[in-house]
């Protein structure tokens, strides 16, 4: 009986939960499974969070991988549609590599240019020994670049004549041309222009276009012959008058085919001259002393027979001073042109008393 409560004792003793042991400090066994159950939950989300840093340190690295691999840290430089060089990426614009080609060209053409092509850079990705430097690119592109250059152009009434390298040797060009007109004795009482609208104007061309003052001045001077009238003066013949035009008889009578052999002063006739493509037009002004003549006044004496005439005031001749324009067109004398008359000794009024009776 005794065997069998102790049987039964340490069976339940088995089944009891084990509980702590407060004077020994130990645990019973339900509660150290209990702690070894948290331990294994905080070891498992322990586990997971690292399984997520590794996760993201991962995709990270994708990352990373992927912007090295696939980043753009070079330009292609391009003149228009052709690559002239790979140059490492930097704060480096298109602007500033066009502004550096445009200087350099420009000092060595003595002018300034204008670029014909688009300087551009586009963003690739490139290995280190396929990139070049900045200055190597730069000399690429001046030798690939075409561009036009600034020029002065001559036009007469509109039209485009002649391309001259710069502003000044034009004006010295059509300066020449004029001054052929223009006796060195003469240059402070005269005044020279063209009949023609001639003016200099800046344009952008290509350089083959530009040709030398020499060559220009050639093709203003060439000449056509043209019919202008003339009246004969005082001492002028027929042969005298073809001499100056540098005309042949035959074509003096060609011109003149109404004309008698006789020719007097004040007929107008028809002679040939040398137009050249453009012509200079001379004003000479000059001043001349003229004499202001008197008036005479008569003052009528009805006490008096009509034969009795009496100068009752001696008159006098006065002086003035008279402008004359004389215009000439390419040397021929055109016409002359009183443009003012200024009195300089006022003259004095003859007065004659007459009879009436």
């Amino acid at each position: 009986m005794a065997d069998i409560n102790n049987r039964n004792n340490n069976r339940k003793r088995r089944n009891a939960p084990y509980l702590r042991d407060v004077s020994k400090n130990t645990y019973k066994p339900v509660e150290r499974e209990q702690q070894n159950r948290k331990r294994k939950r905080k070891n498992i989300k322990l586990q997971n969070r690292q399984g997520i840093l590794i996760f993201i340190g991962f995709i990270l690295i994708v990352i990373i991988a992927l912007i090295i691999v696939f980043s753009k840290n070079a330009y292609d430089v391009t003149v228009g549609n052709q690559s002239v060089g790979i140059i490492k990426k930097t704060s480096i614009e298109a602007d500033d590599i066009k502004n550096t080609v445009v200087a350099g060209l420009e000092k060595n053409v003595g002018s300034k240019i204008q670029l014909n092509e688009e300087i551009s850079l586009k963003a690739i990705r490139a290995s280190e020994k396929d990139m070049v430097t900045t200055d190597y690119v730069i000399s690429q592109v001046k030798k690939v670049v075409t561009y036009k250059v600034e020029a002065a152009v001559i036009t007469v009434d509109g039209t485009e004549v002649a391309i001259i390298s710069n502003q000044t040797e034009a004006q010295k060009l059509l300066d020449e041309i004029k001054n052929e007109y223009v006796p060195e004795d003469k240059k402070d009482k005269m005044e020279v222009g063209f009949v023609e609208d001639v003016q200099i104007v800046s344009k952008y061309v290509d350089s083959k276009e530009i040709i030398s003052a020499d060559v220009a001045k050639e093709k203003f001077q060439q000449t056509t012959k043209v019919s202008k009238t003339y009246t004969v003066q005082s001492g002028d013949s027929i042969s005298k008058i073809a001499s100056t035009a540098s005309m042949t008889l035959d074509e003096f009578y060609a011109e003149n085919p109404q004309l008698s052999k006789v020719i007097k002063e004040g007929d107008v006739v028809n002679i040939l001259v040398d137009k050249p493509f453009i012509s200079v037009k001379t004003v000479e002004t000059n001043v001349f002393t003229e004499i202001a003549k008197k008036e005479v006044k008569y003052q009528t004496n009805t006490s008096k027979p009509s034969s009795y005439q009496k100068v009752i005031q001696q008159g006098s001749d006065g002086q003035k001073e008279v402008t004359v324009q004389t215009i000439r067109i390419n040397g021929f004398e055109e016409e002359q042109v009183v443009s003012s008359e200024k009195i300089t000794k006022e003259p004095v009024d003859e007065i004659i008393e007459v009879g009436s009776n």
